[in-house]
């Protein structure tokens, strides 16, 4: 019943790819993951409660390539063009990467892949996983959580545009010059100018305000507060979160439903804490007549410049690529059977 029901989710998803709404005056973007990275589009409904998806497919490894079997750690939008982390099968290392959706809109895929490194481009491979990625004025920024610490430092491509490396590295303090934030960082996003983190204390998400050090190396936390939901129903711990041109949005899994929940966060108006609106379900298709996305979202990242969507009629060589895609998951399916499991499980 498990492996009918899956497929005829995946096939859902696959119908409802070809047709997608701009959100925003740019796109969101976000991956899950399922034995295989999902990549697809998310749009805030328009009524303001929850979201939807669309074009939605496979994040594949090279333009036509196998899909993803690693789930990515974290993904942002960085100068028009997304890019992706993830960690080595062995957890040894990290990956660094473009995500590039496919021309037809339909999934993506991996380019410029390369390890990262610490310090400079020839330095030793960075052995902790890039819990969050946020960029800020021109800049990328990541965190890693290592023993009770976070570590905040510049995310720098390499010259010759594959991989990347980790420079600039410093502690997250309560402060300027405080003690060590103790929670590690579950999201990073930034808008109008500012990055914003959130962190799970065990009973609240705490939303704050991340600043640079004066000298440039690690940074320091202010506003430090709870995530209110303003209601009685909280959406639990937030694992993605993304800055738009409109404003900062974010997902959370409800483990017993089994689905998303997807919500705008403004930051409070005293400058502590932020405030939920706009919680709603993640639907397959608009005004989720197709039921709940069942897939746990792990990213989430915005590009701003527009043409990212297809447009709401499919073109032919769209319906082909569907046609193609229900035979990908037949395939995929006898495979599986052979070999004792479905893929798409």
């Amino acid at each position: 019943m498990r492996r009918a029901s899956r497929l005829f989710i995946s096939a859902a998803l696959l119908l409802g790819a070809a047709v997608a709404t701009p959100s925003q005056a740019g796109t969101i973007y976000a991956t899950a993951f399922d034995d295989i990275d999902f990549f697809f589009q998310v749009n805030p409904e328009a009524n303001g409660d929850g979201a939807y998806t669309s074009n939605f497919g496979h994040l594949k490894i090279g333009k036509n390539g196998l899909a993803n079997d690693l789930p990515l750690t974290a993904m942002a939008g960085m100068n028009g063009q997304l890019v992706g982390s993830q960690v080595h099968q062995g957890g040894e290392f990290d990956y660094y990467f473009h995500v590039d959706p496919q021309a037809n809109g339909i999934g993506g895929y991996s380019s410029y892949a390369g390890d990262v490194r610490s310090q400079n481009e020839a330095g030793p491979q960075f052995d902790l996983p890039i819990e969050t990625m946020a960029p800020l004025a021109g800049e990328l920024f990541g965190s890693s959580w290592n023993d009770g610490f976070n570590y905040f430092y510049k995310v720098i491509e390499q010259s010759d545009g594959t991989g990347a490396y980790g420079d600039y590295f410093g502690g997250l303090t309560l402060g300027e010059g405080g003690e060590f934030f103790g929670f590690a960082l579950d999201s990073m996003a930034s808008f109008n100018g500012q990055l914003y983190g959130t962190a799970f204390d065990g009973v609240n998400d705490l939303f704050f305000r991340i600043n640079r050090d004066a000298d440039g190396t690690g940074a320091w936390i202010d506003g430090l507060g709870a995530i209110d939901s303003g209601s009685s129903i909280h959406p639990g711990r937030l694992s993605a979160m993304v800055g738009t041109d409109d404003g900062l949005y974010g997902v959370s899994w409800d483990e017993t439903t089994g689905s998303n929940y997807f919500f705008g966060i403004t930051p409070g108006l005293q400058g502590y804490g932020g405030d939920l609106h706009g919680l709603g379900g993640l639907h397959i298709t608009q005004g989720g007549p197709a039921g709940l996305l069942p897939y746990r979202i792990n990213t989430l990242a915005y590009l701003p410049t527009p043409g990212g969507p297809i447009g709401a009629v499919p073109e032919p060589a769209t319906w082909a690529m569907m046609i193609m895609g229900f035979g990908a998951v037949g395939v995929m399916t006898r495979r599986a059977r052979r070999k004792g499991g479905l893929a798409l499980t």
